[in-house]
């Protein structure tokens, strides 16, 4: 067991200027001097957005750098004022913060003297970053669902004449959901409805959207499945980015129409779908459309037969006529 003697540890006879000691707020002022310093003008940090938290008047997130897993983590804060100068740098290029976006940000650092805790103080966004992230991931996507060879599988599907037995995988209750059964039940075509209700954006909603489009495509009482919600950000949309939702349509043994609201952009499943439509109710009217189309043909083959009937009947009175005429 070691020894420890005062006398060593503190000798009274020691000349040495004594070691200043501070108090914890002294500590915590001195480090922030230096951070201020070093960190003079602000710097860059990249990193993914995790634990996004934005329901008190501030928020805050950790910003990750992955290697597989979470090799580094830095706490972030964006204050509220901050916050409400930044909000249409993000919101010009339809982009919203949260988690599993890959962001570039502008700031300083410091330590909270009430619980020590380092963070990094936003002051500035990069959105362009964010942009070209994105597109890259898109790009990879892409590319997989190529050599995978289930890019364009699902738009050589045979889509029934008349799809009258509907699946329709949506968040229940949404405006989405409203819409494309409006569509629908005014046609005044009987058509069945099948709902899957899912996640549409968020945590669970990718995993949530793949079961439900593996579910369908093994039922024998479904001809169409309309894929469909709402418009919103680029990133409440990036759900139909992934390749776990496009594989799911790519492998479907039925068509799969896409309706996700969007003015500008094509998602990943627009791509690789049978058919992509810009809202769910113009969805809801493609598939009224081919109904429509089919009872319009069907229509006009029979008033052809009904005119040929006649056309016939007309020609055998006439020679039933002029054969008399000649007896």
């Amino acid at each position: 067991m070691a020894n420890f003697d005062d006398d060593v540890l503190f000798d009274e006879e020691d000349t040495e200027a004594p070691v200043t000691t501070m108090t914890v707020s002294e500590f915590v002022r001195h480090v922030n001097g230096i951070l201020k310093r070093g960190l003079a003008g602000g710097v860059w940090v990249q990193g993914e957005i995790e634990s996004f938290n934005d329901r008190n008047k501030h928020t805050y997130f950790n910003l990750v750098e992955r290697d597989g897993k979470a090799s580094a983590t830095l706490n972030v804060a964006l204050w509220d004022g901050i916050r409400n100068r930044l909000r249409p740098m993000p919101e010009r290029h339809r982009l919203e913060l949260g988690n599993g976006i890959k962001v570039r940000l502008h700031g300083t650092a410091d330590v909270w003297d009430v619980n020590g805790k380092f963070s990094f103080k936003v002051d500035n966004i990069d959105p362009l970053f964010t942009l070209g992230d994105l597109a890259g991931q898109r790009d990879e996507v892409i590319r997989k669902l190529r050599e995978a060879g289930l890019y364009d599988t699902n738009k050589h599907i045979e889509i029934p004449l008349v799809p009258l037995r509907l699946a329709l995988i949506t968040s229940l209750g949404s405006a989405a959901h409203r819409d494309a059964e409006k569509e629908l039940t005014e046609s005044g075509i009987g058509f069945s409805i099948l709902t899957f209700d899912v996640r549409v954006q968020g945590e669970g909603a990718v995993p949530s959207i793949v079961k439900a489009i593996d579910h369908c495509s093994r039922r024998d009482d479904v001809d169409i499945v309309m894929l469909v919600r709402g418009g919103g950000s680029r990133t409440d949309l990036l759900a139909y980015d992934t390749l776990e939702v496009a594989s799911a349509i790519g492998r479907c043994a039925k068509p799969v129409f896409v309706g996700v609201g969007h003015e500008i952009d094509t998602s990943v499943a627009d791509e690789v779908a049978s058919r992509a439509f810009k809202t769910p109710t113009a969805c809801a009217a493609g598939v009224v459309d081919l109904v429509n189309a089919y009872v319009d043909r069907s229509e006009q083959v029979w008033d052809s037969i009904a005119r040929l009937a006649l056309d016939t009947v007309r020609s055998a009175e006439q020679f039933l006529s002029d054969s008399a005429h000649i007896v």
